[in-house]
């Protein structure tokens, strides 16, 4: 989270629209995501959490770092919205926040005008709060998995794309490299390789830590060598290197270098 204060701060209130039932804890009507804006206040949304992901805060004395759980969720009309929930109220929720979950999530903050890259086309981005309201619930009418994949020219030629993580597919055209480089500090494993899709077009990707990883332990399995390996990975975005935006420079070369952060990968 930034640093910055946000622009708006906003609690959750009824909405007079109905689109389905409700459970009778919560005795208010539903609200899509798209719905919930800068300009009005946030009701009950029912979503379904399709990616989850931990993250740490460091005390300002740093004597210890807390844990925090990040979300993707959506709604039946298939938007998105990043959710995060803090230490300190993640004891009371944690049972009920698991990937695939559909839930009815009411009195919440939503904080929006923050900067930095966006996870969603969403403007905002929801927080619990100690007295939020969750209840999993079974009725979720939507069918879509949540990827929305991007052409390849897209990263390059939308400026959107330099403020907004996306999805990518394609085929593992080059054999990853795992190298150890010194960033922010320290020492951190990065993978490093080459996605093609079907017109041919390739970008440069860069896994780091923990997907790392995950993509050599997936790789290093026996039954799999020289296999064609298709990649899918969520919540992909572009980053500085240095003081020079990746993305100007692969407009001078072939390819794009890209950051991958809370991603989700899935291989076929």
């Amino acid at each position: 989270m930034s640093n910055s204060i946000p622009k708006t701060f906003l609690q959750g209130r009824h909405k007079k629209q109905k689109h389905s039932l409700l459970m009778p804890i919560f005795n208010c009507d539903i609200s899509y995501l798209d719905e919930i804006t800068s300009n009005e206040e946030c009701s009950t949304i029912k979503v379904k959490i399709i990616h989850i992901w931990k993250s740490t805060t460091t005390l300002m004395d740093s004597s210890s770092n807390d844990e925090n759980i990040n979300m993707l969720l959506m709604d039946e009309k298939g938007n998105k919205i990043h959710a995060c929930t803090n230490h300190y109220v993640l004891k009371l929720c944690r049972p009920m926040l698991k990937k695939d979950n559909c839930i009815l999530l009411s009195n919440f903050n939503l904080y929006t005008g923050l900067e930095g890259m966006q996870l969603t086309n969403h403007d905002g981005k929801i927080y619990f709060k100690k007295n939020t309201s969750i209840s999993v619930v079974q009725d979720f009418n939507f069918v879509r998995d949540g990827f929305e994949f991007i052409e390849y020219h897209d990263i390059i030629t939308d400026e959107k794309y330099s403020k907004l993580a996306f999805d990518i597919i394609g085929l593992i055209s080059s054999k990853p490299k795992l190298k150890a480089i010194y960033y922010r500090k320290k020492t951190v494993i990065v993978s490093e390789f080459k996605l093609q899709n079907l017109n041919g077009d390739e970008v440069n990707v860069t896994l780091w830590e923990d997907n790392a990883d995950k993509l050599d332990n997936y790789l290093s399995q026996e039954y799999i060598q020289n296999e064609p390996i298709v990649l899918v990975i969520q919540l992909a975005k572009i980053n500085t290197w240095g003081s020079c935006w990746i993305k100007k420079y692969a407009t001078q070369k072939p390819g794009l270098s890209i950051k991958m952060t809370a991603l989700l990968m899935k291989y076929f």
